[in-house]
């Protein structure tokens, strides 16, 4: 076991940038441990999941341009008018087996819609959909090559927003990486099946 302090950095979704500066440093190596969690690559060429810069490895907006803009329809909407029927779908969207959306789940989320101001935030959030904005924030494939910290790509099998091979190809990127597909789940693997997520990372963590 490494002397001094150790971090655990879990990335989910848009969380990757911040997850991959966060372990990016010279000691990143020696003490850090990082599950990278995307859940989803966030629309292949999203930001925070793509191979950046030019070249073979670049990859295509074109196939993900209708989700971007349907995530980014459906979080607005549900944000700006916070309905029972407008978050079931926001949320639906993001899960493989929809009858995992209940009715706590999604008052809990209509309680955190409805709230002062949330609609402008949601607009400020869901413009990362908009390319020009998003293409700045992306993680190149030189910023992934140069992680050293131990590695764990977590991906599913029924993501909306990318597929198992983007996710492998992120893994590839990184040296050593572990890559695990969990199956039939969505968006939110944490949530639809928690037992398997934890086991997962709790094994990551004691080098199993």
């Amino acid at each position: 076991r490494p002397a001094g302090p150790r971090l655990l950095v879990l990335q989910y979704g848009a969380g990757g940038a911040a997850a991959r500066r966060a372990v990016g440093g010279r000691d990143a190596g020696k003490h850090r441990r990082t599950p990278a969690v995307p859940g989803a690559w966030w629309a292949s060429l999203g930001g925070w999941g793509a191979a950046g810069g030019s070249g073979p490895t670049q990859p295509d907006p074109g196939p993900h341009r209708g989700v971007r803009g349907r995530l980014k329809r459906l979080s607005n909407e549900a944000a700006s008018d916070p309905t029972w029927a407008r978050i079931k779908t926001r949320l639906e969207f993001l899960m493989c087996d929809k009858s995992m959306v209940s009715d706590d789940l999604i008052e809990t989320r209509r309680a955190i819609y409805a709230q002062p101001g949330f609609s402008d935030t949601m607009r400020r959030i869901m413009c990362l959909q908009e390319m020009e904005i998003r293409r700045p924030n992306m993680i190149t494939e030189a910023q992934y090559r140069s992680i050293e910290a131990p590695t764990l790509v977590v991906w599913t099998s029924h993501d909306p927003t990318a597929t198992p091979a983007e996710g492998k190809q992120i893994s590839e990127m990184i040296p050593g990486a572990q890559y695990v597909v969990m199956n039939e789940c969505g968006h939110w693997p944490q949530f639809e099946d928690a037992e398997l997520f934890n086991r997962l990372h709790i094994d990551f963590l004691l080098g199993k």
